[in-house]
């Protein structure tokens, strides 16, 4: 579904009207992250699902990280309402977030994964 809002937002971003392009881009993730949050919930409810070398401490990090993209999500669409452009700056932010995130403490090692 990603590719729709994608084009969507290639073919207004320099028209005269961006702000239906930007805000149907950054309401496609809303709903994005909240199935990614529940996903992870559902893997690490009980801890049915998790490696037993998996801290808790880690679970909770990335845990915190969905629902502050969540929360980053739903400001930039506000602010896509508004101020379009800022709301697009604040979406591309995230991605910061997501490439910065770590995964797993430096004292957690998984074999083969690290």
């Amino acid at each position: 579904f990603i590719p729709f809002p994608t084009a969507v937002l290639g073919e207004t971003l320099l028209s005269s009207h961006p702000q239906q392009g930007i805000l149907l881009y950054c309401g496609t993730f809303l709903p994005l992250s909240l199935s990614f949050r529940a996903v992870f919930h559902a893997i690490v409810n009980h801890r049915r699902l998790v490696r037993a070398e998996i801290k808790d401490e880690d679970i909770r990090r990335i845990s915190r990280a969905y629902w502050l993209g969540f929360l980053v999500y739903l400001r930039a669409c506000i602010f896509a309402v508004f101020f379009p452009c800022l709301g697009l700056a604040v979406y591309l932010s995230l991605n910061v977030l997501w490439l910065a995130l770590p995964y797993a403490t430096r004292s957690t090692e998984i074999k083969g994964l690290t």
